[in-house]
């Protein structure tokens, strides 16, 4: 129940920095390719909106989840 509580917040949190646009990963691709030479562009992308939603969701249901659980003990 206690990890269910902590489990949820910690996913509320992830989901919060992505809504924010704080998280960000790191896309990269060839450009070029000559010989032993390749050429490489890195991109930073902010993570899709709806992994917010989804930690979020994850995050309140796992709360309720361990409230639920805590209150039938």
């Amino acid at each position: 129940m206690r990890f269910s509580l902590i489990a949820g917040a910690i996913c509320i949190l992830l989901g919060g920095l992505v809504f924010f646009r704080l998280a960000r990963y790191t896309n990269e691709h060839e450009v070029a390719h000559v010989g032993d030479v390749r050429l490489m562009d890195e991109e930073q992308r902010p993570v899709p909106f709806w992994v917010g939603i989804c930690f979020t969701v994850a995050g309140v249901g796992l709360i309720v989840q361990g409230v639920r659980a805590k209150e039938a003990s």
